[in-house]
């Protein structure tokens, strides 16, 4: 049975889990934020629930095992991977930072359970302001227009 204490650290590390995938989900949303409802393909709730599954993996692990989070995680990775095809041959878009980023989103929720607190969230807001300084240096760029 678990104590309170384990719960509330339990509940603090999947807390943090869910809120670096929202932090990057929101980062991801805002460079969509023009694309019309139903063709933005991933956002604050996509990312957050990447980010909670791999929280849950990392808080699945002591009590299964190994085999079922890296069974999840494997799932994960071939759906994320099969998405972003399809949609790259959608969108005639061969940009893998949106895959990349899911991935990692995943990885850092499942450090945040296992792993330490304050360096899985310096992580997680260094990837996203590299997102956000990715997207700053697309805006800024000049233009061409001969």
């Amino acid at each position: 049975m678990m104590t309170s204490l384990m719960t509330t650290e339990a509940f603090q590390r999947l807390s943090l889990a869910l809120a670096i995938g929202i932090l990057v989900g929101i980062e991801r949303g805002w460079r969509d934020r023009e694309a019309a409802p139903g063709k933005r393909v991933a956002g604050i709730r996509t990312y957050g629930l990447s980010s909670f599954l791999g929280g849950f993996c990392g808080f699945l692990q002591p009590v299964t095992g190994p085999i079922l989070p890296t069974a999840i995680f494997i799932f994960f990775c071939i759906t994320v991977l099969l998405f972003g095809c399809m949609q790259a041959a959608r969108k005639e878009d061969y940009s893998a930072t949106g895959t990349i980023a899911a991935l990692a989103v995943f990885a850092l929720g499942f450090g945040a359970v296992v792993a330490d607190m304050t360096i899985t969230a310096a992580s997680a807001v260094a990837i996203t302001a590299l997102l956000a300084a990715g997207a700053i240096a697309w805006i800024s760029s000049p233009i061409d227009l001969a």
